[in-house]
């Protein structure tokens, strides 16, 4: 980058970084982000060296307007999705909580008694199983991936669930079903 070049951008900075930073503040973004946000933006324009060379002033601060309105949407968006995973994960986690398979799953003491389980079913059953639990995949993706029909996959899915409970209970959680 040329003197003159970052000398534009040190201009741009001290012109229109307060400006986007309250900007972001009246969009309800919280103070630490607003200042990544209007960051973003001011450095996104300044790798845009051959448009930023033909622009004005005022056509600068046009494209850092509309700039730090797209940063703010894009914020609000990563926030919605970030809510809607964790009460995904809420809603998911208050239904084991609430199933008879759960006390069994507390006693479970570690990870490797959770491997220990898994080795123990078929090639199919575990897949079935990760597919199902860890990938969250669909019944007609699991079906394609294991070779079975889609209409197949609740009934074998239960029935390595059932498996693995019943290979837990032999493990030392006998009585807590």
């Amino acid at each position: 980058m040329s003197t003159a070049e970052q000398v534009r951008i040190e201009k741009i900075w001290r012109d229109n970084y307060k400006l986007l930073c309250y900007i972001s503040r009246q969009r309800s973004i919280p103070e630490s982000e607003c200042e990544d946000l209007a960051q973003n933006c001011i450095s996104n324009l300044s790798n845009q060296k051959a448009v930023l060379s033909i622009m004005t002033d005022k056509e600068v601060k046009m494209y850092l307007l509309a700039a730090i309105d797209n940063e703010c949407n894009t914020w609000f968006l990563k926030q919605m999705r970030q809510q809607q995973i964790a009460e995904k994960v809420a809603s998911r986690s208050s239904s084991v909580e609430n199933s008879p398979e759960a006390d069994i799953i507390a006693k479970l003491d570690s990870k490797q008694q959770v491997t220990d389980i898994m080795e123990k079913l078929s090639e199919q059953e575990r897949a079935l199983v990760i597919g199902k639990y860890y990938f969250e995949m669909t019944d007609e993706d699991i079906a394609a991936s294991v070779g079975c029909q889609p209409q197949s996959v609740r009934s074998l899915v239960s029935r390595a669930r059932k498996k693995m409970l019943s290979i837990a209970l032999k493990q030392g959680t006998e009585g807590h079903e």
